[in-house]
């Protein structure tokens, strides 16, 4: 604890006199450094539990890292929830997906390396009950595996997406988009469904609160997407948009199947005093209820490049979508700004704002929203010095960014939100450490 609070004011010192103002807290040890390797994700649901899923130590003798889940409730303190059982030794898992929702409802995936086949296994936790065994929906047959993507409802509706016959790749990193749905008080999956033979990039999945959400994915410079039905219908994939590149979508589900699309476009436009001349772009894609995906419509452009791009909707539909764009001036020196537009799930967004600078491109930002209220949090440098940073409000209201004093994060720093608008920015530095704010 001594050397928490040494760290802390170090930080606080050096840092402009505007951050001492800020209402996150210092930060708080989640678990110590030699329990916990990289990948760690983080979610809270409606009630304020905050769970985060990483992985366990390697074991030398079995080398086996099980998913290893930890959870604070609302007013209480941070414990173990029991062990992920069932992994084969000689196993090693990595690419952990979580999502919470409601009261208690969990979803959490991850892939396994095996010895000679990759597996999808998910584990489940309904409202009100406990984690379910792991459930393996992808094995043996499916040729290879990769990137699960998991999404969850407050009623415990799961939806997974992934890549399946990934041994048809050279890489390994593309694959068949393969769909799995659970419904709430099942205990098995619909599915697993491919929708798309074609190899593909990872899938991207959101899901609302009447258990409608939407699969979406690039391959061959097309956007793609599927909708998926309340009762876990999976429709026929589509293209909803052109010239679309390797990089990630993200998306956002509202009610009734209404779905945002979003995606950034770089793109080099010539040459000026010896330097290449950039634009980036951010684009979206709308569906309203009951209806079908209109042209994509801009939201931001500007010269230089963008390294993000981060979505969020709460329970009403109310999203937010974030990014980093990059300016390089004649010295080549730059300027990098977080941006936001808030907007409605399946309708038009606003104009992009300026939040804050961001000198730390490349590095995910992170949303979360949930009944009215948005937070952000990412990784920036100050003064030389790489720190956590955040910020947190109503939707669609102006946001000022917190310094929260921390050792440097060594990986993308995740946020959750609980259903009061209570924030939570979670990071590795080391230890896994927790900072709450208002």
């Amino acid at each position: 604890m001594k050397r928490l609070v040494l760290i802390a004011t170090v930080v606080w010192v050096t840092l402009p006199a505007a951050a001492a103002q800020a209402a996150f807290s210092a930060p708080q040890e989640v678990a110590a450094a030699g329990a916990f390797h990289r990948g760690f994700v983080a979610a809270a649901d409606a009630s304020g539990r905050l769970t985060v899923a990483t992985r366990a130590a390697d074991d030398p003798p079995r080398l086996t890292n099980a998913p290893r889940l930890i959870e604070r409730p609302p007013g209480g303190g941070w414990a173990d929830l029991p062990p992920v059982h069932g992994i084969a030794p000689r196993s090693y898992v990595y690419k952990t997906a979580i999502s919470a929702a409601g009261d208690g409802a969990l979803g959490v995936a991850w892939v396994i390396l095996g010895r000679r086949t990759n597996s999808i296994q998910v584990a489940v936790r309904e409202p009100g009950g406990t984690l379910s065994d792991p459930i393996e929906i992808a094995g043996t047959a499916a040729r290879g595996v990769n990137h699960a993507a998991i999404a969850v409802d407050a009623d415990g509706d799961v939806l997974v997406a992934y890549e399946t016959g990934t041994g048809a790749s050279h890489t390994g990193d593309q694959g068949q988009i393969a769909v799995a749905y659970r419904p709430a008080g099942h205990s098995s999956f619909i599915g697993p469904m491919v929708v798309d033979r074609v190899l593909s990039n990872p899938p991207v999945v959101a899901l609302a609160q009447d258990g409608t959400g939407i699969v979406t994915w690039t391959r061959r410079q097309t956007l793609m997407a599927a909708t998926i039905g309340a009762n876990g219908a999976v429709g026929a994939a589509k293209p909803i948009a052109r010239r679309v590149f390797a990089e990630p979508p993200v998306a956002a589900a509202g009610p009734r199947g209404a779905a945002s699309v979003a995606y950034r476009v770089n793109k080099d436009t010539g040459t000026h005093g010896g330097t290449i001349t950039h634009t980036t772009s951010v684009r979206v894609l709308g569906r309203p209820a009951g209806g079908t995906f209109g042209p994509a419509r801009r939201v931001f452009r500007g010269s230089g490049f963008g390294y993000d791009l981060a979505f969020a909707a709460d329970e009403q539909g109310r999203a937010t979508l974030a990014w980093t764009d990059y300016t390089l001036h004649r010295a080549r020196t730059g300027l990098g700004r977080v941006r936001i537009a808030a907007g409605r799930v399946g309708g038009r967004f606003g104009r992009a704002r300026v939040i804050g600078r961001r000198d730390d491109s490349g590095v995910p930002i992170s949303v979360a929203a949930r009944n009215g209220h948005v937070a952000l949090a990412w990784s920036a440098v100050i003064q030389g010095r790489r720190i956590v940073e955040a910020a947190a409000g109503p939707w669609d209201a102006a946001l000022t960014p917190q310094l929260i004093a921390s050792k440097p994060p060594v990986e993308p720093v995740a946020v959750a939100i609980a259903g009061d608008g209570r924030v939570s920015a979670l990071w590795r530095a080391g230890q896994l450490w927790v900072s709450d704010g208002p």
